[in-house]
């Protein structure tokens, strides 16, 4: 049996983004870290993909697999990105001791159009700069960039294999 068929990459994506979800909120309700609305954002993103690589096993046809690939990448890239945002916030604060990263995402999801949370999580600063967590000298946020970055180059190698 090949464990790098299309249908088993996405397996494994799968369990690694469902153990990624659950660690999260091992790091928030286990361990009392508080999430920022970037931290969320990254989370909501490894669920939905979660789901979506669950889909991907089931997906046979050419044109099937390939558009799985390339929305994986999509959704995949816009989680990095939250993560590059967060690392940047990380490194780079402004200047100010009382930062916050602005409200919370269920007064944004109530308040506000998508587009306007949007830039109120990508452009908002505070909490988000702190570092609560750290491994091997990487934040939780760098890990996080870092299984984005696989998901992406899954994605690529499944779109790019010639065998069904």
């Amino acid at each position: 049996m090949n464990f790098f068929t299309k249908a088993c990459t996405n397996f494994y994506a799968f369990i690694l983004a469902v153990f990624l979800t659950l660690a999260s909120y091992y790091f928030q309700y286990g361990m009392g870290l508080e999430p920022c609305p970037l931290c969320i954002l990254q989370r909501f993103i490894v669920m939905v993909l979660a789901v979506w690589f669950l889909f991907g096993i089931f997906f046979k046809t050419k044109v099937l697999i390939k558009s799985h690939c390339v929305i994986t990448i999509i959704l995949a890239s816009f989680g990095a990105l939250a993560a590059l945002r967060k690392i940047w916030l990380q490194y780079f604060p402004s200047s100010g001791d009382n930062l916050t990263c602005g409200p919370d995402v269920g007064y944004l999801l109530r308040e506000l159009p998508l587009t306007q949370i949007l830039k109120v999580l990508f452009y908002s600063e505070g909490t988000c700069a702190n570092i609560d967590w750290q491994f091997l000298t990487l934040s939780m946020s760098a890990w996080t960039l870092l299984f984005f970055i696989l998901f992406i180059a899954l994605a690529a190698v499944n779109f790019f294999r010639l065998e069904s």
